[in-house]
């Protein structure tokens, strides 16, 4: 419908939306194209329908080293996301979105000491909620200004994802992916 390029992630989604919503489908499951995971999506889909969510983030945890690249949030004891910050820099900021005791009960996993929980840039949405977040808007972007919008007014819950995920998105960590990949024993399971 028009000639410009996507602008960010929420703009292409949203210069697409009605084709998304012409099936009338039950969610809107939206991956990363630049990431390398494996993930059992229908269970990711069936959290996202037993939270009765409006929106659900995928999760890893990560160091401090990594944190300031990724999107972190910050969940309350259900599991629900209350914060969620793009790419913070500041020591006073991730200080305070390290992951707490709090936080581990609600994932129902483990995180280690000191780690935040990074948004992995998957999402499930209710269509309802992502035309109401997008229909009208200028935003562009899902991590700085679509998720923390959502926050105050819609039910916005975390799944914890324990499994391998890297980010391929800049020519190093691509290359770094394909090192991995190469080892006998990979850490993405190739022979699964």
């Amino acid at each position: 419908e028009r000639r410009d390029w996507y602008q960010g992630t929420a703009d292409a989604v949203r210069q697409c939306l009605p084709r998304l919503l012409e099936p009338q489908p039950q969610e809107i499951l939206i991956l990363s194209g630049d990431q390398l995971y494996l993930m059992n999506i229908a269970e990711f889909v069936a959290t996202h329908r037993m939270r009765r969510a409006d929106l659900t983030i995928a999760v890893k945890p990560v160091s401090r080293e990594e944190a300031p690249g990724l999107g972190i949030l910050h969940l309350d004891p259900s599991g629900r996301v209350i914060e969620f910050v793009e790419k913070p820099k500041d020591p006073a900021l991730l200080d305070r979105l390290a992951v707490d005791e709090q936080t581990q009960s609600a994932l129902g996993f483990p995180a280690p000491a000191g780690s935040y929980l990074a948004s992995m840039g998957i999402y499930t949405f209710r269509p309802e909620v992502l035309s109401e977040l997008l229909i009208g808007s200028a935003s562009i972007d899902f991590g700085r200004e679509v998720i923390p919008q959502s926050l105050a007014e819609h039910r916005v819950f975390a799944y914890p994802y324990s499994g391998y995920w890297t980010d391929i998105g800049t020519i190093p960590s691509f290359h770094q992916a394909n090192l991995d990949l190469g080892q006998p024993l990979p850490p993405l399971n190739l022979y699964d």
